[in-house]
């Protein structure tokens, strides 16, 4: 039980740790939020004290984080000025193409993993043992957003085979749902199949 204790102690520490930092980040950077908001147009002396007094951007930094931290802990994330929406919409309108990604991306990562994996068992110390820890370290070493800008170009730029950009709803249609999710998904995929292979 101590140990558990411990775990959670350690758990929650580092949770506020970080809240902590996230909170500092965005609250130290250069600029005032409520000209953000009201825009170079709308500046006034009273429009800004009002939207200060509304963000509570008046109040010292600790009071103004336990005031954040307790609408957190409460399930409200804040509200997004740049797209009129609180962001608890945001992450519950993005959340099915998130968890799709992950599930499609994990499914391809073995797929692909496990024969690589077995081959290069087989024929350990030999060209192809060779050649597929070679593919490892590049799948490894090579970052995930500049094999996801390679395979848009050729593969929907230059080849036309899948979408650049947007997404389909699995619900809509479930063809044009996969070719939407296969390039971000192999992109994903691609690392965990170098480290998974190895393993």
């Amino acid at each position: 039980m101590t140990v558990v204790r411990r775990k959670v102690v350690g758990l929650v520490t580092t949770l506020l740790a970080v809240s902590v930092g996230a909170f500092l980040l965005t609250s130290l950077l250069p600029g005032d939020p409520a000209v953000a908001i009201l825009g170079q147009n709308g500046i006034t002396p009273q429009a800004l004290a009002a939207v200060r007094h509304q963000l509570g951007l008046n109040q010292a930094l600790p009071l103004r984080y336990l005031h954040w931290l307790g609408h957190v802990l409460q399930g409200n994330l804040g509200y997004s000025y740049v797209q009129q929406q609180s962001v608890s919409s945001i992450l519950t309108t993005h959340l099915p193409v998130t968890l799709e990604l992950v599930v499609v991306s994990t499914f391809i990562s073995l797929v692909l993993a496990v024969p690589i994996g077995i081959l290069s068992a087989y024929r350990a110390g030999r060209l192809t043992d060779q050649v597929a820890s070679t593919l490892t370290f590049v799948g490894l070493a090579v970052p995930t957003f500049v094999v996801a800008l390679v395979l848009v170009l050729v593969f929907a730029v230059d080849v036309h085979v899948f979408p650049a950009s947007g997404w389909v709803p699995l619900t809509g249609n479930p063809a044009q749902n996969i070719r939407s999710a296969f390039l971000p998904s192999f992109a994903l995929a691609l690392p965990q199949v170098a480290i998974l292979s190895r393993v």
